[in-house]
């Protein structure tokens, strides 16, 4: 599971697990993901549905799992991607959570407006 923090520029940082700077919880309150507006999502690979591919540890659909039965109504899920990135369909699992827009290099897909 992922937590999500406020950032800004005051934000103290810490290195992760995985070498990646994250604002630091000793100094950060956490923010549940059903309280915010946007969530964007890097991906791997993605299609015109709203599918999309991670890099398969499962971290965003654990996450965002509650999506999935209408727990996120007012936030939006918007994956990031080179247009390149784009496959013409994807198999879906039944965890998999779907986004509701793609922003690419060269366009905006709206996949489901909220």
């Amino acid at each position: 599971m992922m937590d999500f923090a406020l950032f800004t520029a005051d934000t103290k940082m810490a290195v992760n697990k995985f070498g990646i700077l994250e604002p630091s919880f000793e100094y950060s309150e956490g923010e549940p993901a059903n309280k915010m507006d946007i969530i964007f999502l890097p991906l791997v690979g993605f299609d015109r549905n709203g599918n999309r591919l991670g890099m398969g540890g499962g971290y965003y659909d654990s996450t965002l799992a509650f999506a999935n039965q209408g727990g996120l109504p007012h936030t939006m899920l918007v994956g990031l991607a080179h247009h390149f990135q784009e496959k013409p369909q994807l198999s879906p699992r039944i965890w998999d959570v779907k986004l509701d827009m793609i922003i690419t290099d060269q366009e905006i897909i709206c996949v489901k407006p909220k």
